[in-house]
């Protein structure tokens, strides 16, 4: 009686060795994060994570990195005696947010923040009359001059507080462009001017849309 051959086990180990490799590959392509969509702003190499500092909001409540997670966060520096800038650059963002509150899902996920760099006027009071001027969601900030000091020399934010004339009165130099934060509260693009709500406003559905 002769032994029956044995099977050669090379292809099996072949295979096998086949639909290893291709389940790596599967899970490494699966792993690798989407590109993020472009942008009409300048995003950052990467991200800048902001201090650790608190400010107070127009609500009187502290507003800290950790209190800005969670959405993305269009944020512009100015006063509220700011005679032309500001109020151009507000109306910009109140313009752009109207456009996404057509898109309740994008709404939703970004938040307009107005920082204010002349605490001795500003008062929570002044600055929850201030932004909701422009639109009721909007959200007022400032703090201390050591805190505003430290925000803004981390993400190339420049203001100069004017003398006083004779009557007390003074003007604030300061940046125009409008910033991005990411949903981990990180500097992650920048706009310079002119400013366009509708490049905005898309840039942010793009970005929204994006996460989802």
């Amino acid at each position: 009686m002769t032994d029956k051959p044995r099977p050669n086990p090379l292809p099996f180990i072949a295979l096998a060795l086949v639909a290893l490799i291709a389940g790596v590959v599967v899970s490494k392509l699966q792993s690798v994060p989407a590109p993020a969509p472009a942008i009409s702003a300048t995003v950052l190499p990467k991200p800048r994570p902001l201090p650790n500092i608190t400010l107070i909001d127009n609500k009187g409540r502290p507003l800290t990195p950790t209190s800005l997670k969670g959405k993305w966060t269009l944020v512009f520096f100015g006063y509220t005696n700011c005679p032309d800038v500001c109020p151009a650059a507000l109306t910009v963002l109140q313009q752009a947010a109207q456009l996404m509150e057509k898109s309740p899902a994008v709404a939703g996920k970004v938040r307009v923040l107005f920082v204010s760099v002349d605490p001795e006027r500003d008062t929570p009071k002044v600055l929850d009359q201030y932004v909701r001027y422009f639109h009721k969601s909007f959200v007022g900030a400032t703090g201390t001059h050591e805190a505003l000091t430290k925000l803004t020399r981390t993400i190339g934010v420049v203001y100069v507080i004017g003398k006083k004339n004779a009557q007390g009165r003074y003007s604030v130099d300061h940046s125009a462009q409008i910033l991005l934060l990411d949903p981990q509260a990180r500097l992650y693009a920048v706009y310079t001017g002119p400013h366009s709500a509708t490049r905005i406003a898309a840039d942010m559905r793009k970005l929204v849309m994006a996460k989802q």
